[in-house]
């Protein structure tokens, strides 16, 4: 598993490199940053105040504690993650190409980016299916360019990110669980 963990790190990684994608994926990491996604979700959340038709309106603010709670707890359970894997990331390994504003010596198992962004994808999935697919199939489309991108600039592997999306999912979904139960409830 590692050596083909290693392998599709590579072909990314390497592969892939290309100028105008270091520009695209530098850019779609940021995605995956928090205070960025949180400033994504109150400009969507007033938009959506301000523009949007009522349905939508009222479906995001369901949704938007969800996204907090699913964002905050998927977060800090990758941050404990790291601390029982103590896995070195692929920017340590000789040939790997690493983004110069991505030297980072922490631990590589899972990839918070590709956790917080799948929470809230999956947040997303679970409030807005029925009524607007379109907004989830492009919170996954987000998380997939996130994912992509930490391979890519050389800082997780690719069980990394898919580590981190399972249990950003699983927060996600269980965030929404909670906020309905506490909702019904007198």
């Amino acid at each position: 598993m590692a050596e083909a963990d290693r392998a599709l790190f590579f072909w990314i990684n390497r592969g892939w490199h290309h100028p105008w994608l270091n520009d695209l994926f530098g850019a779609l990491t940021w995605l995956g940053v928090g205070w960025v996604q949180v400033l994504l979700a109150l400009l969507v959340l007033w938009a959506a105040r301000r523009y949007g038709d009522r349905l939508w309106a009222s479906l995001y603010r369901g949704a938007f504690v969800p996204l907090l709670v699913a964002w905050l707890a998927s977060g800090m359970l990758a941050q404990v993650l790291k601390r029982v894997w103590d896995r070195p990331r692929p920017s340590n390994l000789a040939g790997a190409l690493v983004a110069a504003d991505e030297r980072i010596f922490s631990k590589s198992f899972p990839s918070g980016h590709s956790c917080t962004t799948a929470a809230m994808a999956m947040v997303l999935t679970v409030v807005f299916w029925k009524r607007y697919p379109g907004v989830v199939l492009g919170g996954w489309l987000v998380t997939l360019l996130v994912m992509l991108s930490r391979v890519y600039r050389g800082v997780h592997y690719p069980s990394d990110v898919l580590a981190g999306a399972l249990v950003g999912a699983v927060c996600g979904y269980l965030a929404v669980m909670w906020w309905r139960r506490r909702s019904a409830s007198p």
